[in-house]
C-alpha cells in the first residue's frame, strides 16, 4: 500500500502526464480517435489518460511514444518521480578509504 506522501505524488503525476499528452496530441492537431486507433487504445481511455483518471501501463505509454515519435521518457519528463535515496542502516557507516568490506 504507498504511503499518503506516495500516493499524493502518484495522483499528481498522473495529471501532469495526462496534461502531457494533451499538449503533445493538441500540437500535432490530432483528434483522441486519430491517436487512440493508431496507438491501438480506445478514445475513451485515451481521454481517461489525458484527464488523469487512468495510470497508463508500460505497453501503453510505448504505444503512444511510438505514435509520437518520441521517447517514454519524453512522456514522462514531467512526472514528480524524486531523487531516490538509499536507505542506510543505523549505526552503520562505509568505511573511511571508500572501500566495501566483503561479509561485515
Amino acid at each position: 500500500m504507498p504511503t499518503e506522501r506516495a500516493a499524493g505524488r502518484l495522483s499528481d503525476g498522473m495529471v501532469l502526464l495526462g496534461v502531457r499528452l494533451r499538449e503533445i496530441r493538441k500540437e500535432r492537431d490530432e483528434r483522441l480517435e486519430d491517436v487512440s486507433g493508431s496507438a491501438g487504445l480506445t478514445a475513451s481511455y485515451l481521454s481517461d489518460l489525458e484527464r488523469g483518471t487512468k495510470l497508463p501501463s508500460l505497453p501503453t505509454l510505448l504505444a503512444l511514444a511510438d505514435h509520437y515519435g518520441v521517447l517514454v521518457t519524453d512522456l514522462l519528463a514531467v512526472y514528480p518521480f524524486g531523487v531516490a535515496t538509499r536507505p542506510r542502516r543505523a549505526g552503520i557507516k562505509p568505511p573511511a578509504d571508500g572501500r566495501r568490506r566483503v561479509g561485515g
